[in-house]
């Protein structure tokens, strides 16, 4: 096994023992969250740099690498700033959280619109919209008081997210488009 290999499955374990954390202790995990988070993001960014430089050694296009190594370099820094923080950070994780759930949600809300347009079923992409846009908004107006409940569904989120990255890179919104593409011809 090699020291990359290695490296991308001890921190794809170490999100997995955080993820379980968080769902299972999220009263005790607030007040050590910044630091739990914070570690989290940085494993995770260490392992995406490495993983990122390996795919493109084996033929990943070099600005989807880079585009790639700036978001880790992004995610790095924010795990050591929320780390360095504490419980100052809190409120910074809940607004941080709400903004990403408006973009998620957006998203979903966009392809329940294509499936609409396509007629296609769309019932699952309006809720899972609509569910994403209400949490986001009770996490922007009440940052720090509502952050326990979205510890849980972090939980479930961070251990999600390491199983998919134990299949490979996730996929670049261009290589999504471009699999959308082919599939409507």
């Amino acid at each position: 096994m090699s020291k990359q290999t290695r490296l991308n499955f001890c921190s794809r374990i170490a999100l997995i023992i955080v993820g379980t954390l968080c769902i299972l202790r999220s009263t005790h995990i607030l007040y050590i969250l910044p630091e739990l988070l914070g570690s989290a993001m940085l494993f995770s960014s260490i392992g995406m740099v490495f993983e990122l430089l390996r795919w493109q050694s084996n033929g990943m296009r070099t600005q989807e690498c880079t585009d790639g190594i700036a978001r880790a370099i992004l995610l790095f820094l924010l795990g050591f700033i929320t780390m360095i923080q504490g419980e100052k950070a809190i409120p910074f994780i809940g607004v941080s959280w709400g903004i990403l759930g408006l973009i998620k949600g957006g998203r979903s809300l966009a392809a329940g619109l294509s499936a609409f347009f396509q007629q296609m079923p769309r019932t699952m992409l309006f809720l899972k919209a609509i569910a994403q846009i209400t949490l986001a908004f009770v996490l922007l107006f009440y940052p720090a008081e509502k952050v326990r409940v979205h510890i849980i569904l972090l939980g479930l989120q961070i251990i999600f997210y390491a199983a998919v990255r134990a299949t490979g890179p996730l996929p670049t919104n261009k290589a999504i488009e471009e699999l959308d593409a082919s599939a409507r011809s």
